[in-house]
């Protein structure tokens, strides 16, 4: 994760009183983990998952489990989640919706559910996903994508 995204993170959660029980969809077992936030220092609880899980670090564990089934966990249990770097692997606008639905369910009323998204009207991101192929064999595989704000609000509004 690149670090001005980590410090964006911080500060949002800082300021929209993130905290209690934590979830983080994409977790990985180290520094980069959105649950290693200073921000999130006093949470009650901070669990993370992950395809590749089990594992532990620091204060938190991360559990195997796919974002687009989040089935171990009853509705309702987090205040805070969290996913950075997830939706823009996403192969469909099905599973953006399907993992959005879930982030909501496990999420308390009141709760905040924290994502990034890749700007598809931001020109700069727009060229560079259309070329990343060329660039970066890694995203050979995967389809990397960007969505438009406004596209993305409506669909959180239609999942909670």
């Amino acid at each position: 994760m690149h670090p001005e995204q980590f410090r964006a993170f911080d500060r949002i959660c800082a300021e929209r009183g993130a905290g209690g029980s934590v979830l983080e969809v994409g977790a990985v077992p180290g520094e980069d983990s959105l649950l290693c936030l200073e921000s999130l220092r006093g949470a009650a609880a901070k669990v993370g998952v992950n395809l590749e899980g089990p594992s532990a670090f620091r204060d938190f564990e991360i559990l195997k489990a796919d974002a687009n089934d989040l089935s171990l966990f009853r509705d309702g249990t987090f205040d805070t989640v969290l996913c950075i770097n997830t939706l823009y692997n996403l192969p469909t606008w099905a599973t953006v919706r399907r993992l959005l639905a879930e982030l909501f369910r496990v999420t308390k009323p009141g709760g905040r559910v924290i994502y990034d998204l890749r700007n598809a009207w931001n020109p700069l991101i727009f060229a560079a996903y259309r070329r990343v192929a060329f660039y970066d064999p890694s995203c050979r595989r995967l389809p990397v994508k960007a969505y438009s704000p406004g596209r993305l609000a409506k669909l959180c509004r239609e999942v909670v």
